[in-house]
C-alpha cells in the first residue's frame, strides 16, 4: 500500500486529549525491550504528539505528522507490515515521525526514514524501516 498524503489528520482548531494504549510488533529501533506504548494526542502540543511507554515512562518520543515537514512524503507499507497491523484500509493509520529536539539550538530533526506506522481502530503500530535511501533518518527543520 502507498500513502502519499496523511490519513488521520490532527488540528488545533478545537481543544482536544486523546490517550491511547498500543502494541507496536517488531518494537521501537533502540528500544527493543518496550512494546507497550501511550499515544497522546493534545491540541496544546500541536502539532506535536507524545509517545510514551507503559513500561516505563521515562522513555517517550515526540512525534509529527511527517507531511506537515515534507509535502510530497511518500510511504510504501509492505503487505507483511499491512498483515501485522490487521488492516488493509489505509483510513485506519496515522503516520507518524520521530522527532529530535537540538537543545541549544533553534531546531529539530525528524526520522523521515523510519516512520511509526499506527491502526487507531486495532491500537497496533510498527516502526517501518523505509528502503528509500533519498530520506534521511535526521531532517533538519529550523525554527528560527
Amino acid at each position: 500500500m502507498k500513502i502519499a498524503e496523511p490519513q488521520q489528520k490532527l488540528s488545533a482548531e478545537k481543544e482536544y486529549r486523546q490517550v491511547i494504549e498500543c502494541n507496536f510488533h517488531g518494537r521501537i529501533v533502540g528500544f527493543p525491550d518496550f512494546n507497550v506504548f501511550r499515544l497522546i494526542t493534545d491540541s496544546r502540543f500541536f502539532p506535536f504528539i507524545k509517545l510514551e511507554s507503559t513500561e516505563l515512562p521515562e522513555v517517550k518520543f515526540t512525534l509529527i505528522d511527517p507531511w506537515t515537514i515534507l509535502e510530497d512524503y511518500t510511504v510504501k507499507i509492505p503487505d507483511a507490515d499491512l498483515e501485522k497491523l490487521k488492516t488493509n484500509d489505509s483510513n485506519d493509520l496515522l503516520i507518524l515521525s520521530v522527532v529530535t529536539l537540538h537543545k541549544g539550538k533553534a531546531s529539530i530533526s525528524v526520522n523521515l526514514a523510519a516512520p511509526l506506522i499506527i491502526n487507531l481502530r486495532e491500537k497496533t503500530g510498527i516502526q517501518l524501516i523505509l528502503e528509500d535511501e533519498t530520506l534521511p533518518i535526521n531532517y533538519v527543520v529550523n525554527l528560527a
